[in-house]
């Protein structure tokens, strides 16, 4: 039987019971009537003889009395019958306190094992999340080495888009041979400090070298006031030389280069080949930078 089974069953037991001990007073009354109703007749007997014994006259006998013997009858069979009742229903109450315990037994079994399963379901849980956070630490782990591991491939592609995408000399020797026409020419290259810029800078730096001039190294020392010029700038004080220059670099170098002075400054005394930062174009992008989308136009076409 389930739980609610045997507590339906309990509380019937339960009623039962107290109607059982309902039952068992109302007997335990009647025998207290029929030993009161003995008390009167013994009393009433006594008292008839008590009177006759003070008379002290012999007389003949008295018609015994109806009612006396229908009372003690009444008394008697009220004590005879209320105590047969009180034994059965005794017999019953103790019948029904022992299923009582039975059920009782029953239940208290089921909570046991109820509380049982509740305990193992309990651990079994706990074991759960136990392993649960386990995973997840390890899946955390996993994730921070995926993490620096993405961080890494970005820093590579990074670094290869830059290298891929970097500005070349396209023909060294070509642009040092044409450099020789400014042979003992005093020029300074000049660049900011990022790599690019850098590394471009001491290409035409060692050029110039080559070609004898008379190269001033200031790659990596430029500030600016504000932006730095973007591509190659060439200034001087004698402007046939710097077209001059700036056509050989663009043409055999075959990179994008600016003639004159930078924005409103005035023309150096000297001659002046500032590498700035490339222009804005990549081969690729980079996980993490964000694509430009051009926004697309719909010309209306009207019919005549």
């Amino acid at each position: 039987m389930n739980e609610l089974a045997l507590r339906s069953q309990l509380n019937n037991l339960e009623a039962l019971r107290s109607s059982l001990h309902s039952s068992l007073r109302f007997w335990e009354w009647m025998v207290v009537v029929g030993l009161v109703i003995d008390l009167v007749v013994i009393v009433k007997e006594y008292w008839d003889e008590l009177a006759d014994f003070k008379r002290g006259e012999i007389h003949p006998p008295e018609r015994p009395s109806t009612l006396l013997l229908l009372l003690g009858l009444l008394g008697t069979g009220l004590i005879a019958v209320g105590i047969a009742r009180e034994l059965a229903i005794d017999s019953r109450i103790e019948g029904v306190e022992t299923e009582t315990r039975q059920v009782n037994g029953q239940l208290f079994g089921i909570v046991s094992h109820e509380a049982q399963e509740a305990a193992e379901a309990s651990s079994s849980a706990k074991i759960d999340a136990g392993l649960a956070k386990h995973e997840a630490d390890a899946a955390e782990k996993k994730l921070e080495v995926v993490a620096k591991r993405a961080e890494g491939i970005d820093n590579d592609l990074r670094m290869t888009q830059m290298l891929t995408s970097a500005r070349r000399v396209d023909d060294v020797n070509g642009l040092t041979q044409q450099f020789r026409q400014f042979k003992g020419q005093t020029v300074a290259l000049r660049s900011t400090s990022d790599s690019e810029p850098y590394g471009l800078c001491f290409v035409l730096k060692s050029i110039a070298h080559d070609a004898e001039m008379n190269p001033i190294d200031q790659c990596g020392l430029a500030i600016f006031a504000g932006a730095a010029p973007t591509g190659i700038l060439v200034a001087g004080p004698d402007d046939n030389i710097v077209q001059s220059m700036a056509r050989m670099v663009s043409r055999i170098g075959k990179l994008m280069v600016q003639s004159g002075p930078f924005g409103n400054t005035q023309k150096p005394s000297t001659l002046v080949i500032v590498v700035g930062p490339k222009p804005p174009f990549e081969i690729g992008q980079a996980r993490g930078t964000k694509t430009p989308v051009k926004k697309q136009t719909h010309r209306q076409t009207t019919k005549p």
